[in-house]
């Protein structure tokens, strides 16, 4: 078993330090870790890798247990008429999409809002596009938010466009050199009503049966789709779908990611709990061609999110670091779209699972901005051709 240390000195003087521009401090981007420090990030595959003792498991996602199902009261606190989009608490749909048309608005030549697609109960899929233009870009889409109820996946998204958008003139060239796609809420309907009437709902609102259950909208993605950790019924937390891309939220996502003619370069989602970056393959347990180019990719990130805030984010493919999946736009992207550089980071944390408190939203943002920064450059340094992922799927 490989045991992972924490140095607590280090990470408090981490804690510390989070919140200092990370452009405007050189020892920010600099700092090196405490040679005293045993830092254990590269997996061997088999070993028993246990994340605080304890990786993320099924049962913490479905539960039979009716707790879990928290309702939301029928008169919520309102927001302030003058607060508009921060990061000091969790923002609804329609502040995020105003967010959105604001940054269009007022930075035109580098932001846009397109939509991309019509969910089931007729909200408009919005993606904001960052770029200065130049054709010798690189794209980059992040998404969020495919699960209603992991709010803080928004958050972190909508954080780091955020970041771009305002300090764009100033960073380096691994974050101006590539067009940004941000799809900051994945699943408008399972979001919106997770706000609205049940906190730890997770699926879209799709009807089957005659009911509302909604699809596991990572599940529903073609490649590796109907194998492990995915249902046939509808009333699990893992339903599919009567098909690969049934629903309209993901068959949105796969017109841009594959049929739209740009060639993305890198593929990140964001979801949330567990601390760990996961990359492919979820549906299998055999490696995929590039498993040692995306490991040393992830581990890049996971060293300087542990370099921000003291915090360790397990690697791996997710049998080793959570649990295997089939269905999910991480496999799909990868092995279907073939986007060379594919990773779901799994956002905090163990202990306040979907509930991330507040106070903590700025501090996983910053953390995962650097662990954005570590990608870039590591893409920038590792340049690899679109074709390289020429995969069929393996039958489960």
């Amino acid at each position: 078993m490989v045991v992972y240390t924490q140095d607590e000195n280090h990470k408090e003087k981490c804690k510390n330090n989070v919140l200092l521009d990370m452009y405007n401090d050189s020892r920010e981007i600099l700092r090196i870790i405490d040679s005293n420090f045993i830092y254990q990030n590269l997996i061997t595959r088999n070993e028993h890798l246990d994340l605080y003792n304890e990786k993320p498991l099924i049962q913490d996602v479905e539960s039979k247990n009716k707790i879990d199902s928290i309702k939301i009261p029928t008169t919520p606190k309102q927001k302030p008429n003058d607060q508009g989009m921060n990061w000091n608490e969790y923002q609804n749909l329609d502040v995020i999409y105003a967010w959105m048309e604001g940054l269009e608005y007022n930075y035109p030549s580098l932001c846009s809002v397109v939509p991309i697609g019509i969910t089931t109960e007729g909200r408009t899929m919005k993606i904001l596009k960052i770029s200065n233009s130049d054709v010798q870009n690189e794209p980059v889409w992040i998404d969020a938010g495919i699960h209603g109820r992991e709010w803080i996946a928004p958050a972190v998204n909508t954080f780091i466009a955020n970041y771009i958008v305002h300090n764009f003139k100033n960073l380096p060239s691994c974050f101006t050199n590539k067009d940004w796609y941000f799809l900051p809420v994945a699943n408008p309907d399972g979001y919106d009503y997770s706000h609205k009437v049940d906190r730890m709902w997770r699926k879209n609102r799709a009807s089957y049966g005659g009911e509302i259950s909604g699809v596991d909208l990572n599940r529903n993605f073609s490649f590796g789709w109907g194998g492990r950790h995915s249902s046939t019924d509808p009333s699990s937390a893992f339903f599919r779908g009567k098909e690969p891309f049934s629903e309209p939220e993901s068959s949105a996502m796969k017109d841009i990611l594959m049929n739209s003619g740009i060639k993305f370069k890198v593929y990140v989602t964001l979801h949330s709990f567990g601390q760990v970056i996961v990359f492919p393959f979820g549906y299998r347990d055999e490696l995929c061609p590039d498993y040692m180019r995306l490991l040393l990719g992830a581990t890049a990130m996971s060293k300087a999110i542990f370099r921000s805030t003291g915090n360790v984010y397990k690697v791996g493919i997710s049998k080793d670091v959570m649990y295997g999946a089939s269905g999910t736009s991480t496999d799909w992207s990868y092995g279907a779209a073939k986007i060379p550089y594919c990773y779901l980071i799994e956002l905090r944390s163990k202990e306040h699972k979907f509930e991330l408190p507040e106070e903590e939203i700025k501090e996983n943002c910053k953390e995962v901005l650097h662990c954005i920064h570590a990608l870039m450059d590591f893409v920038d340094n590792n340049p690899v051709n679109n074709e390289n992922t020429n995969l069929t799927p393996v039958p489960s």
